[in-house]
């Protein structure tokens, strides 16, 4: 009927039975979705990675943007994300890109959170339309397609990750605009929409457009053997490659016109911590609790199996099942049903879905697609049933029921309900078809309570209670400004240092708050930094892109350029620091400090080792060697290199290392027994006391060796040490099947510094359980040559250092050949001119960058441009031009074929 209408007609004809039903529809289905989160004072930002990563990227952007428009420079790099991070691809994962993100330039001081909370709304709303959209071009009927776009957008995956992580909703937009774009392709009409869409999700993340690439791959090619002209004369292989080749024209013009974001993003994707992470699971097939719990979590809410497979379809979903296997002219729907799901039960596919990185079947939007336009699909013979097809849903129902007895959950038995519910509505109809107006009111309404039911149990407090992962509305910034941070309000220094923050921390408050951080935890970090915490052996690093601070090692800090500490802990303060501010509230007192030794952002070096020799040292022996000498991984002729035997295998006598390794004496408390490599907790709260004899004046350190639970159920566990000052810190434990875990299984603990000498330190398990753990190891770092340690690298430092957007300069004066060390993470986008002669910046430290630099006095100036950000530019604008010409052909060609008929 529906293409049987002029243009005008069409368009009222959409809108009536299908954009406004829809609109109607979803205005109150999100509300009882969300409805936990207004009744619990509840935000959408959840307090984890919302808080840490999602809500600070959009402020940030959102001040970027207000910046851009004011005419003012854009940063590159801000030493405000992480220690000096690039802007573009750091925040593209979250941000800059995503074209709904560009709605945060109008947020200010008190929206921001309600902007966030809209754009999820607005992002769940554009993929029903998108759906809807597909569904029209699709010729199916209004009714069913409105249904399937609520099955579509209210699902599992969206009420877990559409809250969680707001831009994991952005490929539900654009997948079904991707896939109307090749139906167009391939009944060889404009292509313009496929362009335009790779073009976007192309900008939007890499991340995602890589899932959607290989899905739309396998869609255009299923299609295409279910469209292609039969009666061409052309064999259907050239066909095919004829076809093949054009769309991927198309998709290549769209990825060279994104190139000004792809470009950077991709290198900087293959150069991230996070890229080879150590991660070991079996990827042939999953243990069988994940098939049992697929099989009920397929309609059932808050359940899943794990490894990001998130079901939880409307109980209608099953019926459309069996009509599309049931039925043979649904074969196509039945294949692609196929592969989805079987896809979901290999993990294989997870890990290829997931960049090779770990299995993550985040790739479920696309599943979540299949079971919508499946349902939409055969809406209307599911009451037209033969009899064996009504059997098998009875017996399907009661098998359910059967699983639901021997594993009873109240989430499985509302779902056996709301199955038994709609399975009786649909055979009752199909003996009573006569009046479809009340056979669709009932499914209508069964299915819109049953998809908000799925909602209100996922997130409600007396439920599944996700919504009680969520900060309290209106809270958000106080939660953010209300602890130490507090204190920075109290600096005045116009020189470049950066602050080490310890209690009531969060994660890139940097970035909101505008002061420079050691600390970072965005998704894609350089390698060089998980290299040199891991090779530090840091406690605070938490994964290869997470870390909290330097773990307040005074070495580390000082040359990492930390000149304050904020704190509410007095007893953590590192050696050299002087209290200057003291603010007390009603629950806590909060204290500045400032580094009476630190380091400007470039100080000098007169020698140097290799970095072979460096990774021979133990953790305490690589930070004091970076006190004395630069770490270099290529030769340098301009400065002294110090003897390799001297420091290969950390001899100590031979180098003057002072750290030195204490005996100690453990004691095992009760419920705790070793066994070789091995120690077996019965019980949480249970502790080891590890006693020695520390030294005065000097830093203690607890090492852990090989310690790891991979023998343990647990994917994760946090150990906690506790020093003698009662100071306590964690030791973030995972195992080799989470998705977090990098090979770090050594870890050094600093206890703190202490005028007189510390004695004793306990272990305390939060779990039961048996662990490996070859050796327990305590080490003191005396403090007396760390004055005249620093006080050489202060000899020869960088001065009058003015840093401005992509730009530092400086005055730099040795009386020596040298090197300058810059405090800044290494990254060829940095480059450096010495007198106005452009020198090459080398790696320093394993995570800096340094300048070899001659005698005398000399002008240092650095500049930023993000790597490939110019190349991408010019191919991004050819790819512009291109796609005009590609308008220009289509236009041409309509106007040429209207001349000749």
């Amino acid at each position: 009927m529906l293409y049987e209408l002029n243009k005008k007609e069409k368009m009222k004809h959409i809108l009536i039975y299908y954009m406004i039903p829809f609109t109607a529809g979803f205005l109150l289905l999100q509300f009882i979705v969300y409805y936990p989160f207004a009744a619990n004072g509840k935000s959408f930002i959840w307090n984890f990675d919302g808080i840490h990563q999602h809500y600070p990227a959009l402020v940030y952007y959102g001040r970027l943007l207000q910046n851009l428009l004011a005419g003012k420079e854009i940063s590159l790099v801000d030493f405000n994300l992480g220690m000096g991070f690039d802007t573009l691809t750091t925040l593209n994962y979250y941000a800059i890109g995503d074209p709904l993100a560009l709605l945060s330039v109008f947020g200010k001081e008190g929206n921001t959170e309600g902007l966030y909370q809209f754009l999820i709304i607005f992002r769940l709303y554009l993929s029903g339309i998108s759906y809807l959209l597909y569904c029209i071009y699709r010729k199916q009927s209004s009714y069913p397609s409105v249904l399937g776009a609520f099955i579509y957008i209210f699902c599992g995956y969206v009420f877990y990750a559409g809250t969680r992580h707001p831009y994991f909703t952005n490929p539900l937009i654009y997948l079904p605009l991707l896939f109307l774009g090749i139906e167009l392709i391939l009944q060889k009409k404009k292509p313009y929409l496929f362009i335009l869409m790779t073009f976007i999700s192309a900008v939007s993340n890499f991340y995602f457009l890589y899932m959607m690439t290989i899905i739309i791959f396998i869609y255009a090619v299923h299609r295409f053997f279910y469209t292609y002209d039969k009666n061409s004369p052309n064999p259907v292989w050239i066909l095919f490659f004829k076809t093949a080749f054009r769309t991927g024209l198309f998709y290549l013009l769209g990825i060279i016109m994104s190139a000004v974001i792809l470009f950077p993003v991709v290198a900087a994707y293959f150069n991230n911590g996070r890229f080879d992470a150590g991660y070991d699971v079996n990827l042939l097939y999953y243990t069988l609790g994940y098939y049992v719990t697929f099989a009920y979590s397929f309609i059932a809410p808050t359940i899943t199996p794990g490894f990001w497979t998130l079901c939880t379809f409307a109980a209608i979903v099953p019926a459309a099942v069996l009509v599309a296997f049931r039925n043979s002219k649904y074969r196509r729907m039945r294949v692609v049903f196929l592969i989805g799901t079987v896809s979901l039960l290999i993990p294989f596919i997870g890990y290829l879905m997931n960049g090779f990185s770990y299995v993550s079947n985040r790739w479920e939007f696309g599943y979540s697609f299949i079971i919508a336009f499946l349902f939409t699909s055969v809406y209307e013979d599911l009451f037209r049933l033969k009899k064996t097809d009504k059997l098998l849903l009875a017996a399907g129902t009661v098998l359910y029921g059967v699983l639901v007895f021997f594993n009873p959950s109240i989430y499985f038995l509302y779902a056996f309900l709301m199955l038994s519910l709609t399975i009786a509505c649909i055979l009752i109809f199909n003996r009573y078809t006569r009046n479809i107006f009340l056979q669709r009111t009932v499914i209508f309404a069964l299915v819109f309570i049953n998809l908000g039911l799925n909602g209100y149990l996922t997130y409600s407090e007396r439920f599944g209670n996700y919504v009680g992962e969520f900060i309290d509305s209106g809270k958000v910034d106080k939660t953010i400004e209300n602890s130490a941070v507090s204190m920075i309000d109290n600096i005045s220094d116009n020189s470049f240092y950066r602050v080490e923050v310890y209690g009531d921390k969060q994660y890139n408050e940097g970035m909101l708050l505008g002061f420079r951080d050691v600390s970072g935890y965005f998704s894609i970090m350089d390698k060089r930094l998980s290299e040199y915490m891991a090779g530090l052996e840091l406690v605070s690093q938490r994964a290869s892109y997470r870390f909290d601070n330097m773990d307040y090692r005074t070495g580390l800090s000082t040359l990492a350029g930390v000149k304050y500490l904020v704190t509410n802990a007095k007893e953590m303060v590192p050696y050299g620091y002087q209290l200057i501010k003291e603010e007390s509230t009603e629950n806590k007192t909060y204290y500045l400090y400032e580094n009476q030794f630190s380091l400007p952002l470039g100080y000098g070096y007169q020698s140097y080792v290799s970095r072979e020799v460096y990774e021979t040292l133990n953790p305490l022996q690589k930070q004091e060697i970076m006190l004395r000498a630069a770490v270099l991984e290529e030769p340098a002729d301009s400065i002294y290199m110090l003897e390799k035997d001297a420091y290969e295998a950390g001899n100590a006598s031979a180098a003057g290392f002072k750290s030195e390794k204490l005996p100690v004496t453990i004691r095992y408390g009760k419920g705790i027994t070793r066994k070789g490599d091995y120690i077996k907790v019965s019980k949480a709260g249970t502790q080891i006391t590890v006693y020695f004899q520390g030294m005065e004046n000097s830093e203690t350190y607890l090492r852990l060796e090989n310690f790891n639970i991979n023998n343990t159920k647990y994917y994760a566990m946090n150990l906690r040490v506790k020093g003698e000052n009662d100071i306590i810190k964690t030791v973030y434990a995972r195992s080799d099947r989470n998705n977090a875990y990098f090979g770090k299984e050594d870890y050094i603990i600093n206890l703190g510094y202490q005028s007189a000498s510390m004695k004793s330190c306990k272990i305390i398990f939060t779990k039961p359980g048996t662990f490996h753990l070859s050796d327990i190891q305590v080490y003191t770092m005396p403090m007396a040559e760390y004055e005249e340690q620093i006080k050489a690298r202060d000899k020869t430092v960088l001065e009058n250092i003015q840093v401005s957007n992509n730009r530092i300069t400086g005055v730099y004066n040795s009386s020596e050949n040298s090197l300058l060390c810059l405090s800044i993470p290494y990254s060829k986008g940095w480059k450096a001119y010495v007198n106005g002669e452009k020198t090459e910046l080398i790696p320093a430290n394993v995570m800096y960058m340094a300048l070899p630099v001659t005698a005398g006095e000399h002008e240092i100036d650095l500049y930023y441009e993000t790597p490939f950000l110019k190349v991408g530019i010019v191919v991004s604008a050819a790819g512009g031009c291109l796609f005009l010409c590609f308008v220009l052909y289509y236009r041409i060609k309509k106007t040429n074929k209207g001349k000749y008929s």
